[in-house]
């Protein structure tokens, strides 16, 4: 707070400053605005903002930033998440978290604009993480809904009666892993035949937001998480944590780190996989029960 003696006798003027780094808005008018409205219409024609969802605002220091999503999302429609940051932050990578945290689309740093889709199952509050790698500036983005189905209609081209129900959107086929391979080899010479317990895709960064979930496990039993990085990772390192957020492991590799634990007791494991040098897309996996290791 700053006061400043008013030039009026006997009286003072209380001049408050508030500054709230990272949440300004950015000026309707502003160029960040004008090119997300033009991404809008060439990338998202006939698409709406749910009603309360405009355009959302910030500025970037240069660091990662969560960015809460302030209205739920509905199930069984598909969505897209349009951004643009201003030239100064360089390149922004964008990762699309669900309501439990899980990756729902990513895109890595490449340029200033960026175009996601997904089509959650369930309704649910969203996020994105943010990861500007060049500098500081401002970015806006706005969340779009498919049109509705066309309502269906009878063989003989008439509409159905009243209480006829339209399909919900056909999600887009998830693109092709390009980790998947690297990670069935490494999985599959650490643990031949143990079957799947949980596989995640995302995307992270050297300073950026590390990548976790959790997975509920039987105790007394042995697993194997591993990893497969992009090419653009150099260093890769994932970690386990028990119920009790006791760390059982930790394993840095360049790329493809594999790490064997055995659970004490039954509940949710904690699983991290983070980027300590380099940045790109990543797929992680959780195998097992498999046979406990000779001492």
């Amino acid at each position: 707070m700053r006061v400043k003696k008013s030039p009026l006798p006997g009286r003072w003027l209380v001049v408050l400053l508030i500054t709230l780094a990272g949440t300004g808005r950015v000026h309707a008018q502003s160029p960040v605005v004008g090119a997300l409205n033009e991404l809008v219409k060439t990338r998202a024609p006939g698409w709406q903002s749910p009603p309360g969802l405009n355009v959302m605002s910030g500025s970037l220091l240069d660091k990662p930033r969560h960015v809460p999503i302030p209205l739920p999302l509905d199930g069984g429609r598909c969505y897209r998440v349009l951004l643009v940051a201003s030239q100064s932050i360089g390149r922004i990578g964008v990762t699309w978290l669900g309501p439990e945290q899980q990756v729902q689309a990513s895109a890595p740093p490449t340029g200033t604009e960026v175009v996601l889709e997904s089509c959650p199952p369930q309704r649910g509050l969203h996020s994105l993480d943010l990861v500007p790698r060049g500098g500081d500036g401002s970015y806006a983005f706005r969340i779009v809904a498919a049109p509705p189905a066309p309502a269906p209609i009878r063989g003989d081209g008439g509409a159905l009666p009243d209480g006829g129900v339209a399909a919900a959107p056909t999600p887009p086929p998830e693109p092709p892993d390009p980790n998947a391979a690297d990670l069935e080899k490494f999985t599959g010479a650490a643990a031949p035949g143990a079957p799947l317990i949980v596989k995640h895709r995302g995307v992270v960064a050297d300073g950026g937001a590390p990548y976790d979930f959790r997975v509920e496990l039987p105790g007394d039993k042995c697993f194997v998480f591993a990893a497969a990085g992009s090419v653009g990772i150099q260093e890769l390192s994932i970690y386990v944590w028990d119920p009790d957020d006791n760390r059982l492991t930790q394993t840095r590799e360049v790329r493809w780190p594999v790490a064997h634990f055995c659970s004490g007791r039954p509940g949710k494991y904690h699983f991290l996989v983070k980027a300590t040098k380099g940045g790109g897309g990543f797929s992680a996996a959780v195998v097992g029960p498999i046979a406990k290791k000779e001492k």
